[in-house]
């Protein structure tokens, strides 16, 4: 009890992680996959959705309007009617 000095302590272990899915793919619990997929998802998916819906409704909406002014004969804007 009288001694001075040093003691080393040395704990070691192992450590095992997974996170569910036989594949990288199928493992949504993976965070590193997560982010892939939000990133993907928000900047590519999404977004050219949205253009192609944006482009798609724009079109057919112009083709439901000019079909509508032929029917109801309604002349579109800046347009003369010769009668």
């Amino acid at each position: 009890p009288n001694k001075e000095g040093w003691c080393e302590i040395k704990i070691s272990g192992v450590l095992k992680t997974s996170f569910g899915g036989s594949t990288i793919f199928q493992d949504t619990k993976n965070p590193i996959v997560r982010s892939f997929y939000w990133f993907y998802d928000k900047y590519f998916h999404r977004m050219q959705r949205m253009k192609y819906l944006d482009y798609w409704c724009r079109h057919k909406l112009g083709e439901l309007k000019r079909l509508y002014q032929e029917a109801l004969e309604i002349t579109p804007t800046g347009e003369a009617r010769v009668l």
